[in-house]
């Protein structure tokens, strides 16, 4: 797998379609605004030339803690470690830029993500109700690189 920054609009078709994964369905516009907007640093892994995953992480300076936003990997090529590859990749740059922990929020429902994330040292942190819609709950993850 390649990995590279993301280049809007060239790779807008492959975005809306890992975003789909992520937050359903949504208007292009208001997807190439988002990521257009982001304040953090988008890479998108591929294989062939082709999109098949992104990752997304925002860092703070002063506290040298970062977040995975998104970290997606087209439905067609789960399984086949393309997520770990995104991952580390991820955690190899937040390591880099001084980064001490590294978290990431995913909604409670979703047990594939959870114990991804455990396999790779990241600790149930907190569960917070409602956050994102009514009955719909998120767990908070972290893990310590330094």
């Amino acid at each position: 797998m390649k990995t590279r920054r993301l280049n809007l609009p060239a790779d807008l078709p492959a975005i809306i379609r890992l975003d789909a994964y992520l937050n359903g369905e949504r208007p292009s516009s208001e997807i190439e605004k988002e990521y257009g907007e982001y304040g953090g640093d988008i890479f998108i892994g591929e294989i062939d030339s082709k999109v098949i995953g992104l990752v997304s992480f925002s860092a703070d300076r002063w506290d040298r803690v970062a977040i995975i936003d998104h970290l997606a990997v087209d439905e067609n090529h789960r399984g086949g470690g393309l997520g770990s590859e995104l991952l580390s990749f991820v955690t190899e740059t937040a390591i880099n830029r001084g980064t001490r922990i590294l978290c990431v929020q995913t909604a409670i429902w979703n047990s594939d993500a959870i114990s991804f994330y455990r396999r790779y040292g990241f600790t149930e942190r907190g569960v917070f109700p409602d956050y994102i819609g009514d009955g719909n709950d998120m767990v908070w993850m972290d893990k310590k690189l330094t």
